[in-house]
């Protein structure tokens, strides 16, 4: 009988490796690695570049890649992507990911992704020899059913969908109690566009298994295609719960809870999501604005947890835009609703006075009338109006200042008429303030 050593040099004597870092260090170990397994020293391709990795993916046959998680600045998880693309049958090809980042986004992406194996850093030799030589000994010895499994996904992905169905049908009725053949051909209907089917055939399989991922996350990534963010709640729900957060995910696992009106819910839901290191930039910001969407709908709870949270987030939300955008602006307007002026008054002294846009400006108005009384705040608001620096709430405060400082009434009756002439949607609103 072979040693498992043996095995997994028969398994992968064949096979090419592709080694992308900009590490040398690593590279020489995950060379030494794979050389030691079996694979031939001539078998080995190398890059540091991005670009060259995905062009030699696609051009040539690689049994496995072995990937750091950062590679020219960028996550390197298109790479996953174009591997499957070229060899969507994955019965028997591999890629590996090295992360020097121990988070729970890299987890969740690398489980999507069907990572073969992720390894944080540091880690030694042995740790990294028995991750990698595992996976290979497992797919040596994949069953019939996995193999079955995996060639279907292959044909799913490669468009053969009819070939596809029939096998997926043939899965399930060779194994009932299994939630993966229900995954499969639900996948089937609905790359070919019937998205009502294909949730109900999933919904069968999670009737098999409540916590399948792969169940979960289409079903609630459908429910959220179509926009019905109530059905994709519950699903949200158990997927926070029960699997790592997917940051791509968050935007719409916010929206989701909003449209459901589970604010309750919402708090412990916001305090998994603030707590996940998402330094994926490109949805920095969705996240950010559904946080502050978020922080505004819990402004009408009085409860003292939800007031903590709308600090919370909006905080993230801040850390996750840019100063002066419209996200950063509903964050701090979140912040001063709910009376935390000192807080909304250290963020915008951080924006340089002469960048101060007019929001921000009609903001630290009402915080200057707030804390420093109505005088200051009138002759502020006079000297902005002078400067052609003039908005809604610069005209309100003005005019709120001049009524509780005692301006006579003709004075007030220019200063509204001023204001209706550069606002007059506001006319009433502005009246109400000269009346009340």
């Amino acid at each position: 009988m072979k040693t498992r050593a043996e095995n997994i040099k028969t398994y992968i004597q064949n096979m090419s490796v592709l080694l992308v870092t900009e590490s040398s260090t690593d590279r020489t170990a995950w060379k030494k690695l794979f050389i030691e397994l079996g694979v031939p020293v001539g078998n080995f391709q190398n890059t540091s570049s991005f670009d060259e990795a995905i062009s030699i993916i696609s051009n040539n046959n690689i049994g496995i890649v072995v990937s750091s998680y950062i590679v020219a600045q960028m996550a390197t998880f298109p790479l996953v992507q174009a591997h499957i693309e070229k060899c969507p049958d994955r019965s028997d090809y591999f890629f590996f990911m090295v992360s020097e980042k121990n988070s729970l986004a890299v987890a969740a992406e690398s489980v999507e992704y069907e990572i073969d194996g992720l390894l944080i850093k540091p880690y030694n030799q042995l740790d990294l020899t028995e991750a990698v030589a595992d996976a290979l000994l497992d797919g040596s010895n994949l069953s019939k059913d996995i193999r079955q499994y995996n060639e279907i996904l292959g044909e799913i992905r490669s468009n053969n969908i009819e070939q596809a169905e029939a096998k997926a049908e043939k899965y399930i009725l060779n194994k009932p109690q299994s939630p993966n053949g229900y995954y499969l051909r639900g996948l089937t209907k609905k790359t070919a566009g019937d998205l009502e089917e294909a949730l109900g055939i999933w919904k069968m399989g999670l009737n098999k298994d409540k916590k399948h991922h792969k169940l979960l996350c289409n079903i609630f990534d459908t429910y959220t295609e179509i926009g019905d963010y109530k059905n994709s709640y519950k699903y949200a729900e158990v997927l926070t719960t029960e699997h790592p957060v997917n940051p791509m995910r968050i935007p719409n696992f916010i929206r989701a809870s909003l449209a459901s009106e589970n604010y309750h819910n919402l708090i412990q839901f916001c305090e998994t999501i603030t707590s996940v290191e998402a330094d994926f930039a490109a949805i920095n910001k969705p996240i950010a604005a559904a946080l502050a969407l978020a922080g505004k709908s819990l402004l009408y709870n009085a409860d003292q947890d939800c007031r903590d949270l709308i600090i919370k987030t909006s905080r993230k939300a801040i850390s996750l835009s840019e100063q002066q955008s419209r996200i950063f602006v509903a964050s701090l307007q979140n912040l001063f609703n709910l009376g935390k002026y000192e807080i909304v008054e250290d963020y915008i002294n951080q924006v340089p006075s002469d960048e101060l846009n007019l929001e921000l400006v009609g903001l630290e108005l009402q915080i200057i009338k707030l804390s420093a009384g109505a005088d200051k705040a009138f002759v502020k608001a006079q000297n902005l109006i002078k400067l052609n620096k003039v908005s809604p709430d610069i005209y309100k405060v003005l005019l709120e200042s001049a009524k509780e400082i005692g301006k006579s009434s003709s004075q007030i009756q220019d200063m509204l008429y001023d204001g209706v002439k550069l606002y007059p949607d506001l006319k009433g609103e502005l009246e109400t303030i000269v009346l009340s």
